[in-house]
């Protein structure tokens, strides 16, 4: 009964963590910009983080474009909420 309950839990493990597997067609390319949104989603995700207190991730936030900016207001706000999210699941 142990070995199937620790077999489930790996399985489990693993599917939910491929879940966030970043494909090639996912990266970016190099030399090009990210849009506004896309930066600030990935700033507002690392800052979730950050303040979740994962030392290995630093708050990332430019107020003034985040101010003025629509859509780096809405990627970082979107970002944040996601990894919030997770992160919230994890170390329950």
């Amino acid at each position: 009964m142990f070995r199937k309950a620790v077999w489930g839990f790996g399985v489990g493990a693993v599917l939910f963590l491929s879940a966030c597997a970043t494909t090639e067609s996912d990266l970016p390319v190099p030399g090009d910009r990210l849009s506004p949104y896309d930066e600030a989603l990935e700033e507002g995700c690392e800052s979730a983080y950050a303040l979740g207190g994962n030392t290995q991730y630093r708050l990332k936030k430019n107020i003034s474009r985040y101010n003025n900016d629509a859509q780096y207001r809405k990627g970082w706000d979107e970002g944040y909420n996601k990894c919030r999210d997770t992160r919230d699941l994890l170390f329950r």
